[in-house]
C-alpha cells in the first residue's frame, strides 16, 4: 500500500529556523561513492541521512526527519520504540492498493475511506500489472 500526500501542506515544513536540518522534507540524493566521516567536524547532516545509493534512484524519494521530543505518542518495542507523529488526515491525499491485495482487506480500507468524515476526501485506487509493458496500472474504487 501507498499513501499519497500533499507535500504543500505545512505539516511537511515545520523548521524551527533556516538552519533547522530537521521537521522538512528533502529529496535524497543518489551517489555512486558513500560519505565518509572521519570526525565529528566532518559529520553532515544531508551526508547520512538524505543519501542512498544510485541503485535506488528510481525511487526518486523524499524524506523528513523529526525528535523523538517531536512524536505525539512512543510505543515501547525491542529493540527500539515506536515513535507516532500526527498527520493530519487533509494532508492525506490518495492511498494505493498492490496489485495483490487481499480483497477483504481492500473492502475493509474502502469502508474505513468513506464512512470516517474527516478521511472521505481521500481517493482510493488498486494497482494491477499491465499486461504488455513493464508498468501498473490504476482503477478507481
Amino acid at each position: 500500500m501507498v499513501i499519497e500526500v500533499d507535500e504543500l501542506h505545512s505539516i511537511f515544513d515545520e523548521r524551527r529556523s533556516l538552519q533547522d536540518d530537521l521537521r522538512y522534507l528533502r529529496e535524497v540524493a543518489y551517489l555512486d561513492i558513500r560519505p565518509i566521516c572521519k570526525t565529528l567536524e566532518d559529520f553532515s547532516y544531508a551526508d547520512y541521512m538524505l543519501t542512498k545509493s544510485n541503485e535506488w534512484s528510481y525511487e526518486k524519494e523524499w524524506r523528513i526527519a523529526k525528535t523523538v521530543a517531536d512524536a505525539k505518542r512512543i510505543i515501547p518495542d525491542s529493540p527500539y520504540d515506536i515513535c507516532l507523529f500526527h498527520m493530519p488526515a487533509i494532508a492525506i491525499k490518495r492511498v494505493i492498493l498492490g496489485a495483490r491485495v487481499n480483497p477483504e482487506d481492500r473492502d475493509r480500507i474502502k469502508n474505513i475511506l468513506r464512512t470516517t468524515p474527516h478521511l472521505d476526501h481521500v481517493r482510493l485506487q488498486q494497482a494491477s500489472l499491465d499486461e504488455r509493458r513493464f508498468a501498473l496500472n490504476f482503477v478507481d474504487y
